[in-house]
């Protein structure tokens, strides 16, 4: 049985009890929720292809694409 690329690491994350919110369509992308963070479906599959789908990757990887606002 074939599985898409997205749902093995939505998988992934789900067997980590990682929630994922529900799939927002922001044309021409499709953004998930995960630990605050909106993410790509193309950035998730690739996190986990690096083997970085984990708390410590995505935060990091999210982190890079928008460092925290200063106080």
């Amino acid at each position: 049985m074939y599985e898409s690329e997205i749902n093995k690491a939505l998988r992934n994350l789900n067997n980590q009890h990682i929630p994922v919110g529900p799939p927002r369509v922001d044309p021409p992308h499709v953004l998930f929720e995960v630990m605050g963070y909106l993410l790509t479906g193309p950035q998730i599959v690739d996190l986990n292809h690096q083997k970085k789908l984990h708390s410590r990757g995505i935060r990091e990887f999210a982190e890079k694409l928008e460092p925290p606002a200063k106080e």
